[in-house]
């Protein structure tokens, strides 16, 4: 059986509703259960950028407390809908990052 080479872009961390380009403190290898090879890096961010979340989570939160929770509930809804609707492929990232079978990786 040949096994494919499974490659996934850098994570990145969303900050105040853009990804971060600053350098993170230390990166993280993602290795595949399966081959061992890494198929992904995620960043371990310093103490600066983890306050400068923080701010920014601050700084919206009035704004996020102000949405009426109707339309809370739709955006929430709406998540749902989109995890119903991608299972399959969200369940094979999760079999191939964690090593699962497809039934665990729906659970």
């Amino acid at each position: 059986m040949e096994v494919q080479a499974l490659q996934y872009p850098a994570i990145r961390n969303y900050v105040a509703g853009q990804l971060t380009t600053d350098k993170p403190g230390v990166i993280l290898e993602v290795f595949s259960p399966l081959t061992g090879e890494v198929i992904s890096t995620v960043p371990l961010s310093n103490a600066a950028a983890l306050d400068a979340t923080v701010q920014a989570a601050k700084a919206a939160f009035p704004a996020w407390a102000a949405v009426p929770i109707k339309e809370k509930a739709y955006i929430f809804y709406r998540c749902k809908t989109l995890f119903a609707h991608h299972m399959h492929a969200l369940a094979g990232l999760v079999r191939e990052e964690n090593g699962k079978t497809y039934n665990e990786a729906r659970a």
